[in-house]
Order: structure tokens, then sequence, then C-alpha cells
């Protein structure tokens, strides 16, 4: 996987905190002479969430793991905690 790939999707999501996973594969693939697949896509955002902690899931914004969503920026991430519904 290309570096420059990954880093241009986390700064995409520090840039549109709170985006759905779907907007932001099509945010990449509007960059001008840019293409990227959707297993590409995926590839990108396991290696985010496996390296620096960054869970888009349901497309909403950032989680610490898979129990708390964050609202709010990239590297400083404070705000709001809200815990996943159910038990």
């Amino acid at each position: 996987m290309d570096t420059g790939l990954s880093e241009l999707v986390y700064s995409l999501i520090c840039k549109n905190p709170g985006i759905f996973k779907y907007d932001l594969y099509h945010k990449v693939s509007e960059i001008p002479g840019f293409t990227i697949t959707h297993a590409e896509f995926d590839d990108v955002i396991f290696y985010l969430r496996l390296y620096h902690g960054i869970f888009v899931m349901r497309g909403y914004g950032y989680f610490e793991n898979e129990d708390k969503f964050h609202f709010g920026g990239c590297n400083n991430i404070p705000g709001k905690v809200v815990r996943k519904k159910g038990g």
C-alpha cells in the first residue's frame, strides 16, 4: 500500500470529522488524476485502524476503540465521548 494514500485519507478524515465512509471514498476518488478501488480504500481504512487507532465505523468520525466515539479533530481528540448503545 502506498503510504501517501493513507496520509491522504487520514488528512481527509481530519478535515471532515464525522464523514461517512461512502462520502470519504468519493472525496478520494474525485481528486484529479487519482484513482482508487474499493479494495484499496478498505485496505487504507484497515491500516489506519491498525496503526493509528482510527475507526471509521458506520462512517462516523474517530473511534479511540470500538466502545468509544469521539467528536473532534485528529491528533488532539477532545470532546464528547459517546458509548455504543447496547450491553
